[in-house]
């Protein structure tokens, strides 16, 4: 009995830092996964703000008065607010307020706003919603971005809920377009447009705005759009269609996390 004793006691150090670091391991990945959720509820929150005014009911008949003056009467809405965005904006750093939707329509009714793809897709979503229809950013990356090699190969988009189609599909305000896959003839979400590029079946540019502007067509654009699929992070949104609620649900390919993991292969 008393060896037994001894063994323990000659063990107890050995034990307790065991005991130290077993428990120090479980606090630091609690930590890290609080901050993990803590900076995605930030994220939430940011892009949730102009959708907390937008909810006043009348905030979202003064978007409508001031913006169904601008457009044409016989244009379909979601492309008539995209080619709104589209002809108001000057590709270059923003100078507009990203989360107030109310100064954005004010501005852009008066002149012209510089704008990257981010703050056009912001703008062209906050139009969608104050006409109640469904959409959601979308960020798009090529796999170099991801692996580390091009900063810059990114791009902010969005996919729009179609109450007339029954379907999603995206509608970018860069561009001024929508896509389709080449063996489709219907207009693609994103999940069937990143399956077409990455199967290599190509993609359709759709040219279905009314004006466009030297210098921003997708034609002229450094890179092909199918290589910008290679990675999709979209955030999760909820509509209220017809009295129906429309659900979509967070897209994140090739793998969770990429933005986060790309952005830490980017030292400043």
């Amino acid at each position: 009995m008393k060896i037994k004793y001894k063994w323990f006691i000659d063990r107890l150090w050995l034990i307790t830092i065991l005991l130290i670091v077993t428990l120090t391991g479980y606090t630091g990945l609690y930590v890290l996964k609080l901050r993990v959720e803590l900076e995605s509820l930030q994220i939430e929150l940011e892009s949730s703000r102009a959708d907390a005014d937008l909810a006043n009911e009348n905030n979202k008949i003064l978007i409508r008065e001031l913006l169904l003056t601008e457009i044409r009467s016989d244009a379909n809405i979601i492309i008539g607010l995209r080619d709104y965005v589209y002809n108001k904006t000057i590709l270059g750093k923003g100078n507009i307020e990203q989360f107030n939707p109310i100064s954005q329509i004010i501005k852009l009714k008066n002149s012209k706003a510089n704008m990257m793809c981010g703050g056009m897709a912001f703008t062209y979503k906050s139009l969608l919603s104050a006409f109640d229809i469904p959409a959601r950013i979308i960020q798009l990356a090529t796999k170099e971005y991801i692996d580390g090699f091009r900063r810059n190969d990114t791009h902010v988009t969005v996919e729009v809920y179609d109450s007339k189609m029954g379907k999603w599909y995206l509608s970018d305000p860069t561009f001024n377009i929508s896509l389709m896959c080449n063996n489709k003839k219907k207009l693609a979400d994103i999940e069937e447009l990143r399956e077409c590029a990455i199967n290599g079946q190509g993609i359709t540019y759709v040219h279905n705005g009314m004006r466009y502007i030297t210098g921003r067509t997708i034609e002229e654009y450094y890179l092909p759009y199918s290589e910008l699929l290679y990675a999709v992070d979209a955030e999760k949104t909820i509509g209220l269609v017809n009295g129906n609620t429309i659900i979509r649900h967070r897209t994140e390919l090739p793998r969770k996390n990429w933005r986060k993991t790309a952005l830490g292969q980017y030292d400043n």
